[in-house]
């Protein structure tokens, strides 16, 4: 387990073993467990917990603490990187020490809703990294909120029973106007759609939710107009509620009122449409009462938790009910079942369709009560947080990537099984009851937070590495990278059966398969493409190059490999920067680049206001070049051949294996070649730069200075990287992917006498023999604006790949003079691998 505390002067992490009780703060600020107890009772509890798709987790205290929104980010599941817990001092001040009562991410993991006690509710959206908030959207909805859901905008691919994967269409209803959309019910019974229109512009529409109104219309404080003179007290009013959209697209709300006797359990279904057109501007909402739970036989009165259990696409939507007293509870499960019922009359048979809860299953709990229930949208999971501080979470029923079976018999039920044993706080024994709970992006672990604030993260896996595991969390992968959800929680997994010697060839595999069926769908085939370079987008690259990127960086014997996927994904991004940098028709462009050699004839004019920008670029370049190019030399040392040397070099690791993707060694021919015509265009035009017109001369300096470069030519590497172009792989070993290259670390598909014929050649040519022989560290580079970065600097770095960038600072970047460049101006938004930076 995890501990994450918010300090004034640090940030702190601590690791514990499961079955450790952490040494908590006694100056938390909490209520006795009889008060947590007493507040379930007549409203549900607050959410005070969620992790976005991107792994981003945001947290607030309950209390009696005061309001403390944070947002942690970092490794937090393979707990090998510093985790930061970062204050959003916006949404603080927003709600103003309000208690929030419901958070909750966007299904792109951008947008975040807060939503406090008193129905002030708040949009807000991530930008550069989790430093940067920025509130796009804020209404006040009056009354207190019982339920919040998002809306669905984009087509998921989801898994079919053959195992491949399909593109489904998109579930429910649909804003057609922008890309946020969302349905709020109050306290009240206000059903309430809210859409975006265009940027911060939201319209909405409502409707009240039937048998919903005053109690007691006779009493005599009743004014003319109906309207209670006592208050909003004489209303009814919804204490707790569930709400969740089925797999057929269909939205249900379930509310309890926590004042009517007997107790019972309402369930509304909800209809939604959107206006026609953009000049309408009101839809329509349908919430019709469908069936009415009597809970009158049960052994408990109290109803303190309402969560829908999300189900196969076939299967009946289940409701999962939290009842109990103080000393003991009581979970139960219920079916929603849709029957047909026809009546025979005089005209002919009259059909009917009736809906009613069927009970399924019940578990009793002795000594405690439920402090958090919480179900899995992906495996119907049931997740029970007690008084006790333990959570206890349901075996899964086939073999696969969740636990199934439980060596201990200690935790609610045989079906269930014990995640963390009771918790204490402080050194007086006293309970410290769960608070909320939320399960990572694809549900492999369970984060839960504690009434005194404290947060924990525990695995839900197995961890016995069978075929169906392995099947299981390759298909979660595959899902990944088609639906752009953030894969931190699987890599842990994968970490983890890289420790075992027996299991590290199926990381491997695992890898392969992923990356082969990325392909197969971007290739639109059921065969390996292999498509050219030129064919793929920089987003698509980005997502495969990524993937390995992240996983190698975790483990320690593929540290390699993660710096060759690291400079790979960044190539064609330099070179894209350069060819948008140019003023010159692209088509002409193209035509200089298809040219295996430099022509004095050609030239190529840029945009002057970009010069500064690809001076950054061109350094990056000329320190990759030094790098890649010594570490060529230190392995294809130009002695003879010998089969043991070939040996040698076939097992060791090298950088240089980048110059022998085919992919990687045309970008950089491409990339030399604009850094000559853009280095020509700098010292030989006059030009006036309108954001600073006294740096000419300093530019061109600085141009001049790369031009003379003594160590490295680009002429001669340009000649260089076509020589290589003869260099074929052998057929026996001939690459399995377009990727085959990076992510093995051995040179087995070439001979190794061809390399070392060409390198002789070229080996006084490219460069200095000093290059190739000084032993002159990898300098670190902000991964966004291609800069070297000095030691006392701060930064940020992504949460997928590690790799560091510059903090945000808006004064100092309209000062840098590359910032009229346009690349540079849309730098910072995602990492090169498509990870968020903290």
């Amino acid at each position: 387990m995890v501990e994450i505390t918010r300090t004034s002067k640090s940030i702190k992490r601590k690791r514990t073993l499961q079955h450790q009780k952490p040494a908590l703060s006694d100056k938390a600020s909490r209520y006795p467990a009889s008060f947590y107890f007493s507040a379930l009772t007549y409203k549900q509890a607050s959410e005070s917990l969620c992790v976005s798709p991107h792994s981003v987790v945001l947290s607030v205290p309950t209390p009696p603490n005061k309001l403390q929104c944070n947002a942690i980010a970092g490794d937090l599941f393979c707990l090998d990187q510093p985790i930061r817990k970062i204050p959003i001092h916006s949404m603080e001040h927003f709600h103003k020490q309000h208690t929030i009562t419901h958070l909750q991410w966007d299904p792109k993991g951008k947008t975040v809703a807060s939503v406090d006690e008193t129905g002030r509710l708040a949009l807000w959206h991530i930008q550069s990294s989790v430093h940067e908030w920025e509130m796009i959207h804020s209404a006040d909805l009056k009354q207190p909120l019982a339920a919040f859901l998002w809306l669905q905008t984009d087509r998921l691919f989801t898994p079919q029973a053959d195992g491949s994967l399909k593109q489904e269409p998109v579930v429910g209803p649909r804003n057609s106007y922008g890309q946020l959309a969302f349905v709020t019910a109050t306290v009240h019974g206000e059903i309430k759609v809210h859409y975006q229109r265009s940027g911060s512009l939201f319209s909405s529409f409502s409707t009240p939710m039937p048998n919903i109104g005053r109690r007691e219309i006779s009493r005599a404080d009743a004014g003319c107009f109906g309207m209670s003179l006592a208050g909003l007290d004489d209303w009814e009013r919804i204490s707790h509620a569930a709400i969740t959209m089925s797999k057929d697209g269909h939205i249900y709300l379930a509310s309890h009122n926590a004042s009517l006797q007997p107790k019972s359990v309402a369930i509304h279904s909800i209809r939604i449409q959107f206006p026609q057109n953009a000049h309408e501007q009101q839809g329509a909402i349908e919430c019709k009462s469908i069936t009415i739970l009597k809970l009158q036989k049960q052994l408990f009165k109290n109803i303190t938790q309402l969560a829908f259990r999300h189900t196969a696409a076939t299967a009946p939507l289940e409701l999962v009910i939290g009842m109990g007293q103080e000393d003991a509870s009581y979970v139960s499960t219920w079916q929603l079942q849709h029957t047909k019922k026809s009546i025979q009359r005089d005209f002919g048979a009259v059909t009917q369709t009736y809906s009613r809860l069927v009970f399924q299953s019940g578990i009793h709990i002795a000594g405690r009560f439920i402090s958090s229930l919480k179900t899995s949208t992906q495996d119907s999971t049931i997740m029970v947080g007690l008084s006790d501080g333990s959570v206890h979470a349901e075996l899964a029923t086939s073999p696969g990537l969740l636990r199934n079976s439980s060596e201990k018999d200690d935790s609610i039920d045989p079906a269930f099984y014990q995640i963390t044993e009771p918790h204490t706080t402080g050194g007086k024994g006293i309970v410290d009851p769960i608070a909320d709970i939320a399960l990572s992006p694809n549900g492999t672990h369970v984060i839960y937070s504690f009434s005194t604030g404290n947060i924990g993260v525990s695995r839900l896996t197995s961890d016995t590495y069978s075929d169906a595991y392995v099947k299981a969390i390759t298909q979660k992968l595959q899902l990944c990278l088609l639906n752009n959800v953030d894969y931190l929680d699987l890599i842990s997994e994968l970490a983890s059966i890289h420790k075992l010697a027996q299991h590290k060839d199926k990381v491997d595999a695992i890898i392969s398969n992923v990356l082969d069926a990325y392909e197969m769908h971007y290739g639109k085939a059921e065969e390996l493409s292999n498509r050219p370079l030129e064919d793929w987008s920089l987003a698509s690259l980005e997502t495969a190059y990524g993937f390995a990127m992240a996983v190698y960086s975790r483990l320690p014997e593929k540290q390699i490999q993660s710096i060759n996927l690291s400079r790979a994904v960044q190539l064609p991004l330099i070179l894209e920067c350069f060819i948008a940098s140019c003023t010159t028709d692209y088509s002409d462009i193209t035509g200089i680049l298809n040219k295996s050699t430099l022509d004095a004839n050609d030239k190529i004019e840029f945009d002057p206001d970009s010069l500064w920008s690809l001076i950054s670029l061109s350094t990056w370049i000329y320190d990759y070049l030094r790098w890649v190019l010594r570490e060529w030399y230190m392995i294809f040392n130009c002695k003879k051949p010998n089969d043991a040397q070939n040996a040698d070099i076939n097992d060791k690791s090298v950088h240089a294996v980048l110059l022998l993707h085919q992919d990687s060694r045309k970008t950089l021919s491409n990339i030399l070649k604009l850094m000559h015509y853009f280095i020509q265009y700098t010292t030989t035009t006059s030009y006036q730069l309108e954001h600073l017109p006294r740096s000419q001369s300093l530019l061109q300096r600085y141009a001049s200075t790369l031009l003379n470069n003594e160590t490295i030519t680009l002429k001669d590497n340009i000649e260089f990287l076509n020589a290589l172009d003869s260099l074929k792989p052998n057929t026996t070993h001939a690459p399995k992917n377009r990727w085959s290259l990076l992510l093995s670390s051995n040179l087995k598909d070439y001979t190794i006498a061809d390399i070392q014929k060409i390198s002789n050649e070229y080996r006084d040519k490219c460069a200095q023999p000093s290059i190739y022989l000084e032993n002159e560290p990898l300098y670190t580079f902000d991964v966004i604006r291609k800069r070297r970065l000095p030691s006392h600097v701060s930064t940020m770095q992504c949460m997928r790949c590690h790799q560091p960038t510059l903090l945000v600072d808006s004064a100092n970047d309209v000062n840098d003079p590359c910032f009229s460049a346009q690349w540079y101006q849309s730098a910072g938004k995602r990492c090169v691998c498509g990870g968020t930076f903290y």
